[in-house]
């Protein structure tokens, strides 16, 4: 989700870091590497929106520090 998110936006100006991990069950969170969970990717709860917003937020951690 997060590759089809990128040919649908240009998200370079948000990104501060590229490398991001993916951790099923983890809380998603900015460092030491920029870690997602997908819990919103897959299945009938799947939120583009919400992935897209949580991606740019952790980014946003890195912009800050």
């Amino acid at each position: 989700m997060l590759f089809k998110l990128h040919d649908r936006y240009d998200l370079s100006r948000w990104e501060y870091t590229k490398k991001v991990r993916i951790a099923p069950y983890e809380i998603p969170h900015s460092h030491p590497i920029l870690t997602l969970n997908s819990q919103y990717a897959i299945g009938p709860g799947a939120d583009e929106d919400l992935i897209l917003a949580t991606y740019i937020h952790e980014q946003l951690h890195w912009a800050l520090d």
